[in-house]
């Protein structure tokens, strides 16, 4: 306990400010709600307890809101912006999923967003702009408090690249992937010449290094002047770490997990102080009138899909008992279903997608839609592509790259099997947005590769050799993922959506029950770490 409290003390004197502020400010956040939306009637609740011992308070959202689960899927994120609405958020910053629905659709729902938008690095090269405000600065009393928004650069690669281009495949948006420090640092200074008192960053940027897009510890460190990082995007929990940027000076850098298990409570004190706490919503009771509103939001959006599905023998769990998604490291139960769907209703060779794709469990019990919704929610139509040995042998590989780290690029198949070395080190060669260029070098991670024959039997791959592949769009024909499969041939495009295939899988093929067999894995991708 003391050296707790030894460490408190420390990141108070560390992270505090120098001037003295006439009034408190009280900032409440949170970030990666993805659309767990029963979690707004208790931050309702947060904001309204604030009311009284708070001469200033404001609510805020470090991105990843509007997708992720059925609510948002169903209405391209309206649903979840009608709530916050009724919320009462101040300020957001887009997260890497706020543009899974495209540009046009983001810009729909910030019009309509009661909440600014802000968002300093996501510029519009055709008309040499922002599409939203950098930064904002607001008086509080005596005490002038700047936010600027800041977004992570992985949106390049990790939402469907299409996404940024035009009809003629033209970049038209970038994320400042090669000048994020200094184009922040610019905004600080702006707002500092504008007589910010405090500087916050509201990023959506995590802090867990992956290796080429910057994280909020590597932000802070290369620039000088900002107080406080409210961060998202890599689900941490962090109620008040004290990181020290380019100058030496102590910021306090705060994020609250993910999903509203928790919410944020950022404390600018009548001596300049900043202080952070997280706030279970275990414990807190929930507004009713927002319970209400929101439960009236719920049942317009989900009625249309509690029809049934079959059943599941068993459970299909997306995490291990770490709670690490199983689909980003690992042969998945849930990952193998999925691709045996595509494999199977569009009679291909074999079946791929991104471990980042798969977003829910399915239980043992009855399945409706809107179970198959939870696990499958972007939308994705799913195509058919010719693919070469080697290509695929090049896409494992990169799927391969990251571990032991997790990552939404790692592969789940059907037809294929596998083993991965991650002792070994990685080959691959990214390009500078982080995107996958070539492999370099004998020595590969991936090897044993064997397809699945029309007899049932796994043989050797021949790199020269040509196979059928089922996967959705995002990876076929948007190029996600690093552009893993941009040299598969597509032979039939948009042949269904990925939630309908699985659909008829379960009710047609498995005649509506998925049988105890999917609860163990079958050796497709076997990894040693």
């Amino acid at each position: 306990m003391k050296q707790a409290v030894f460490l408190l003390l420390l990141l108070l004197s560390a992270c505090s400010g120098v001037q003295r502020g006439e009034w408190p400010v009280v900032i409440i956040y949170d970030n990666d709600v993805h659309c767990a939306v029963d979690g707004y009637a208790k931050v309702g609740a947060v904001v309204k307890s604030y009311e009284d011992s708070a001469e200033y308070q404001l609510l805020v959202s470090a991105g990843d809101f509007v997708h992720g689960d059925v609510m948002g899927s169903i209405t391209h994120g309206q649903a979840i912006v009608d709530i916050m609405n009724m919320v009462g958020y101040d300020y957001v910053v887009p997260g890497n999923h706020e543009f899974d629905y495209g540009v046009e659709q983001l810009l729909n729902l910030t019009d309509g967003l009661s909440a600014e938008m802000l968002c300093s690095n996501f510029h519009n090269i055709f008309v040499n702009e922002l599409p939203f405000r950098p930064y904002r600065v607001v008086q509080y009393g005596g005490v002038s408090v700047a936010f600027i928004g800041v977004t992570t650069t992985a949106c390049a690669v990790s939402v469907a690249p299409k996404t940024f281009r035009d009809e003629e495949g033209n970049l038209k948006y970038h994320f400042y992937l090669d000048s994020l420090y200094s184009n922040t640092q610019k905004y600080i200074d702006q707002v500092k010449e504008q007589g910010a008192d405090y500087v916050i960053l509201l990023s959506h940027l995590g802090d867990a290094y992956n290796g080429v897009h910057p994280t909020s510890v590597d932000l802070i460190a290369n620039t000088c002047g900002a107080d406080v990082v409210i961060d998202g995007h890599a689900h941490s929990v962090i109620v008040d770490s004290c990181v020290y940027d380019k100058s030496g000076k102590g910021v306090l850098l705060t994020s609250s997990g993910t999903r509203l298990e928790s919410v944020g409570v950022v404390k600018l004190d009548k001596e300049g102080k900043f202080t952070s706490q997280l706030v279970s919503l275990s414990t807190v009771e929930p507004d009713a009138s927002l319970v209400k509103y929101i439960e009236g939001v719920k049942q317009s959006a989900m009625a249309v899909g509690e029809r049934l599905v079959g059943v599941s023998e068993c459970s299909l769990p997306l995490e291990d008992s770490d709670g690490n998604l199983i689909p980003r490291y690992a042969e998945s139960c849930i990952g193998n279903l999925c691709t045996d769907a595509f494999r199977v209703e569009l009679q291909t060779d074999i079946a791929i997608m991104n471990g980042g794709a798969i977003r829910a469990e399915i239980a043992q019990g009855d399945l409706t839609y809107n179970n198959l919704f939870s696990v499958l929610p972007y939308n994705n139509q799913v195509s058919i592509a010719t693919i070469t040995g080697r290509q695929l042998l090049d896409a494992l590989e990169y799927s391969a790259s990251y571990l032991p780290l997790l990552d939404g690029n790692f592969l789940q198949v059907s037809g294929l099997s596998f083993t991965i070395d991650a002792t070994i080190p990685s080959p691959v060669i990214m390009d500078v947005d982080g995107a996958f260029s070539h492999v370099n070098g004998p020595a590969r991670r991936v090897g044993n590769v064997k397809i699945l024959n029309a007899k049932g039997e796994y043989e050797p791959i021949d790199p020269e050799g040509k196979y059928t592949l089922a996967s959705i769009n995002y990876l076929i024909k948007d190029f996600g993922a690093g552009g893993i499969l941009k040299d598969a041939k597509p032979i039939q495009l948009d042949v269904g959506l990925d939630i309908d295939i699985l659909e008829r899988y379960i009710m047609a093929t498995l005649n509506g029950v998925i049988p105890a067999d999917y609860a163990y894995t079958t050796g497709r991708i076997n990894v040693k770490n």
